[in-house]
């Protein structure tokens, strides 16, 4: 989107018979700016991603506070040290500078920029004050995708990914090791019943912060139903995947609500490069069967030592 927005900015900008018109587009972000894009016929070498300070360009500090085109004949002395290399090793001499707007802040700026015999016209300044708008709905529509898509594969009550985000993650494993590791919150039922569904939703969002401070920053961690959770860790064995749990339930155990300490249960299962990771996830699955099975069958036997 950013070739395609210089590369018409240049076309705009060029008059017939000339040669194309350098163009680039500088990204603002707070007090710098950065070239993101570039269109320079003298040159074959992309832009800088160099972020430079706002402050550096007495232009750029205008048409941000105006939020309105400027067209000038440049003096270099006029600039900072960074800016005035640029403009003498291209010969700029003058320049239009075009903001590009979302909610009436200027966001981007489109610069075309010309040397003592290229002069920028109010017609194409024109011209590209309509390709700015094009550009500032493009870049709007790409947002918002964006958005839409992070949030299809986001869980809205804890943040974390959901089965999707899992889908995706897995797909991209190639030939990796991994281990994955089923999580059953005990007693969300219970929490629910008993202390309201606000109290439940506060030990989920808990559950899920405590746990994604002990991941990678390659591994993943999501909600795949209403008390379950599925952690994915790459490059993990076994042993990994069991120490893993070990820091899992560690960080759960500090955990204390207003109603009391939560727990959970979890089965890990590890898979070589290649295996099938919905065989490794049934391993998983199995294993907080057994896991749970075992508490079961503990507080059964408390219990009867009990009555005894």
């Amino acid at each position: 989107m950013v070739d395609a927005i210089i590369a018409a900015a240049s076309e705009l900008a060029t008059s017939p018979g000339e040669s194309p018109r350098r163009a680039v587009l500088l990204m603002i972000d707070g007090l710098t700016m950065t070239m993101t894009g570039q269109r320079d016929p003298a040159s074959a070498s992309p832009a800088s991603q160099q972020a430079i300070p706002v402050a550096q360009s007495p232009y750029v500090r205008r048409v941000i506070a105006t939020g309105l085109p400027v067209v000038a004949s440049f003096h270099h002395d006029e600039f900072g040290p960074v800016v005035q290399e640029i403009l003498r090793e291209a010969g700029i001499t003058n320049g239009a500078l075009v903001p590009m707007l979302s909610e009436g802040r200027v966001f981007a700026i489109i610069a075309v920029m010309g040397t003592a015999h290229l002069h920028v016209s109010q017609l194409q300044v024109e011209h590209l004050q309509t390709l700015a708008t094009i550009g500032a709905l493009a870049f709007a529509n790409a947002s918002a995708h964006s958005r839409a898509e992070a949030l299809a594969r986001t869980d809205p009550l804890t943040g974390i990914g959901n089965r999707r985000a899992l889908a995706d993650r897995l797909a991209q494993l190639g030939r990796r090791r991994f281990a994955i590791i089923a999580i059953d919150v005990d007693g969300l039922k219970v929490v629910n019943d008993t202390y309201g569904h606000d109290a439940g939703d506060a030990l989920l969002s808990g559950l899920a912060t405590a746990m994604t401070r002990e991941l990678r920053p390659s591994d993943v961690l999501v909600r795949t139903g209403g008390d379950e959770f599925v952690a994915l860790r790459i490059d993990c064995d076994a042993e990994g995947a069991a120490q893993f749990c070990v820091r899992l339930q560690r960080a759960v155990g500090q955990l204390v609500f207003s109603w009391g300490a939560p727990s959970v249960s979890m089965g890990s299962a590890s898979g070589a490069p290649g295996d099938s990771p919905t065989d490794v996830a049934t391993r998983a699955d199995q294993a907080l069967y057994a896991a749970r099975q075992a508490v079961r069958t503990e507080r059964a036997a408390a219990a009867a030592a009990l009555e005894v």
